[in-house]
This record gives structure tokens, sequence and C-alpha cells, in this order.
């Protein structure tokens, strides 16, 4: 990949920082999105929707494409916080801690599979075409298990245990979030914020 694209080192570090930045914004976005649609259309969204950037990585043909792809990438790593949000508002608080270390530690299981999986693909498709195509046709896989996912999410899934958002609003048993009003009420929520995003920063270098 890296000779097809010409990547120096400095060209994939940028790759990289353009990665973490796409996340850290897509983040803070999410918790908003989750208080004003619901966990089940924030996840199954931000899957449909960053799948055509892991199709386009197929025909990448310079540097520049490749950083952006990897900055849209990168908000697929804001599934983290919806699935966080999911857990604390569909499990009891008594094993709510264990719901929300074994999603996570799935998530975090999920980027060494990637790692595992990927090269054995392309190693895979490279038996039966050249190596310039092989790791192209290799970003098929990743981008059509987060359609299938996002799918199964947004048509199989349940916001809360009572029902869907829009069901419960409908009936007058729950009041409609403004997205705005929770994304204020969170960066003035004091130093608290402000800690976590520079101890999310710090762990990223």
């Amino acid at each position: 990949l890296r000779e097809d694209l010409n990547l120096t080192k400095p060209l994939v570090g940028t790759a990289g920082v353009a990665a973490v930045a796409g996340t850290i914004f897509c983040r803070v976005v999410m918790g908003s999105v989750c208080d004003t649609l619901g966990p089940r259309y924030g996840h199954a969204f931000l899957q449909l929707g960053v799948a055509p950037a892991v199709f386009c990585m197929a025909i990448v043909t310079g540097p520049l494409g490749f950083i952006l792809c990897r900055l849209l990438i990168g908000f697929s790593l804001a599934t983290f916080v919806a699935t966080q949000f999911w857990c604390s508002v569909m499990f009891n608080g008594k094993i709510v801690g264990l719901a929300n270390a074994t999603s996570g530690g799935w998530g975090n299981l999920g980027g060494g599979v990637t790692q595992l999986l990927m090269p054995l693909v392309f190693t895979g498709i490279k038996q039966t075409t050249v190596p310039f195509l092989a790791w192209r046709w290799a970003f098929f896989v990743p981008g059509s298990a987060m359609v299938l996912i996002g799918a199964v999410v947004l048509y199989g899934a349940q916001d809360l245990p009572d029902g869907q958002y829009a069901e419960l609003r409908k009936a007058g048993l729950m009041q409609k979030a403004s997205g705005m009003m929770s994304a204020w009420a969170g960066m003035d929520s004091g130093h608290h914020l402000w800690l976590l995003l520079r101890r999310g920063a710090d762990n990223e270098q």
C-alpha cells in the first residue's frame, strides 16, 4: 500500500493524526446525537455513513485521498460512545458496569482482530490477482461488514427497554432533548470534560 500510494513515514503519521482528529470530533458530536435521536440511530447512521469511506480506499490513488479516507474512517470509532450510552440505559445499575466493561473490551478487541484478519484477507485475495488490486479489494470486506451491522442495528435494535425514542415521545412518556443544549451542558460541566480530553490526547501520543 505504501509503495502504490507513495506514502512516506511523515504522510503515514499525518494520516494517523487525521484519524485521531476525526475520532475526537465525532465522539463529541455522538453524545448529542444519542441524547437527541437515540443510540440506535447514532450507531447505525455512523456505520452506514462511514462505510463509503472504507469502500473509497479501493480507489485511492495518492496520499491526499488516503489521508482523507483515514479522517472519515476515524469517525467510526465514535460508535464507542453510542455503545456505552446504550449499555447505560439498557442495563440495570447492578450490572451496568459489567455490561459497559464487556462492550468496551469487545470494541477494543476489534482493533486487534482487524490487524490479524486484514493481512489474511489480503493474502487470500492476492492468490487470484496482483497485489496492487488485492489490497484494494480487501477493503470491501470491512466496508460490507459495516453496511450489514448498520442495517441490523437500524432495523433490528431498540433504543430503550421501553421502546424507541420516537414511540416514547409520541406517547408523551419522554421529552425531546435539544442537541445544542445537550452539547452545551457537556461543555459547561466544569473542568472534568477538559481533563478527559487532555487525558485522551495524551493516551493517543
